[in-house]
């Protein structure tokens, strides 16, 4: 597995995706995703960007792991009205 794999695994170990969800059109969405995010940086606008598109794409995933995936808490998440 390349570097660039294996930071994307962890990426989605550590938002606690699990298995199920990462079917392979849900993992070329989320894998996007990582691309983005490694392309644009991990600044307030484009993380807020992702995780806006990651809740509202119908992917299944709850608030809790999208927090997670762009580095926000949940609570900030809900405040702040990402969806």
């Amino acid at each position: 597995m390349s570097k660039d794999g294996q930071a994307f695994a962890q990426w989605l170990d550590e938002a606690r995706i699990p298995h199920s969800k990462r079917s392979p059109d849900q993992l070329a969405v989320l894998k996007a995703a990582f691309d983005f995010l490694q392309q644009a940086g991990s600044d307030y606008a484009s993380r807020r960007l992702v995780g806006h598109f990651l809740l509202n794409c119908q992917l299944g995933l709850k608030l809790a792991q999208v927090g997670r995936l762009v580095d926000v808490t949940r609570p900030t998440v809900s405040q702040q009205n990402w969806i």
